[in-house]
């Protein structure tokens, strides 16, 4: 009865911080990773500099090619435009 969002995040993030900052390879949280990370580092070091590019970023594209881009991903333009007026027009 004592549950909350807050309490579970919390008590969440630093366990996802801990894993983050010491990942251990023989206990992986995602195999394929660990794999590629002690087999093909190189190749995990590209994936990793790809997905920091594409997904952790500022966005630096003006209003309406964040507009297009979240449309194009099913939004509703009417709530995206509204959306992103609300927020000054920073999607992240």
């Amino acid at each position: 009865g004592q549950w909350s969002p807050a309490v579970r995040l919390k008590t969440a993030l630093p366990s996802v911080q801990a894993l983050l900052s010491a990942p251990e390879l023989r206990d992986p949280q995602d195999a394929l990773v660990a794999r590629q990370y002690i087999c093909e580092y190189q190749t995990f070091i590209d994936t990793s500099r790809s997905w920091t590019e594409n997904f952790a970023r500022v966005s630096f594209l003006g209003v309406e090619e964040k507009m297009k881009r979240l449309v194009e991903m099913g939004f509703a333009d009417d709530l995206v435009r509204s959306s992103l007026a609300a927020i000054g027009g920073d999607e992240g």
